[in-house]
């Protein structure tokens, strides 16, 4: 846009988020896809919440770490690249789905910086991410829990909590919060009701078998 002689730049807003379209397996992608529906959830923000949970856990960066052919930082962690280290299979991760996500400016510079360690594409870097964030049952179990708390008020949380705590102590191992209402969103088959109401209504129930 000119004003008189002068040339007037557009300003780029600085909290301007940027596309990343990896391309996915089917099974990741019907993963994301199923994580969505039980969490209600856009599959863009499911996406972008597991890798960014992703590139910020340690254990996830050092399962990539193998693949680090420049140095990366991490925290206070420098790991060390190798021009001889591993190449990423293509062929073995990338299939043709492909997922749309959108990521602040200062997260798509890490997720850059993390392509130019492993000397790969952005896209690529992100498809990795994803991979190594569901794969790990911590940080997944982590990031999907703490969607789950925001899914509930503060009494029926306790009450979710305590019901996990009796089935966990059944079953003799520890079950997520994640598994219980993955349960309730594939069992309870009331279609006029939203997950939000059927967790809640679950919640109801099975309290009064432990109260």
């Amino acid at each position: 846009m000119k004003e008189g002689s002068q040339t007037v730049k557009r300003k780029v807003r600085s909290d301007k988020k940027r596309d990343i379209k990896p391309t996915i397996s089917h099974s990741l992608n019907e993963c994301v896809h199923n994580l969505s529906y039980i969490l209600n959830q856009p599959v863009k923000d499911i996406g972008e919440k597991i890798i960014m949970a992703a590139i910020n856990s340690r254990d996830c960066i050092e399962g990539l770490s193998m693949y680090f052919k420049r140095d990366y930082r991490h925290d206070n962690t420098i790991f060390r690249g190798d021009f001889e280290a591993e190449v990423i299979q293509k062929r073995n991760i990338i299939q043709k789905e492909r997922i749309h996500l959108r990521f602040k400016a200062y997260e798509h510079e890490r997720i850059s910086a993390l392509a130019y360690s492993m000397d790969c594409s952005v896209s690529l870097a992100t498809t990795m991410l994803l991979i190594a964030g569901i794969r790990n049952r911590d940080v997944f179990t982590q990031m999907v829990d703490s969607e789950v708390i925001g899914l509930l008020d503060p009494g029926r949380l306790k009450s979710l909590k305590m019901i996990q705590k009796y089935i966990s102590k059944l079953n003799d191992e520890h079950i997520s919060l994640f598994s219980l209402i993955s349960y309730v969103a594939h069992e309870v088959v009331d279609t006029t009701k939203t997950l939000h109401e059927k967790l809640n209504l679950w919640i109801d129930d099975n309290i009064k078998n432990i109260d």
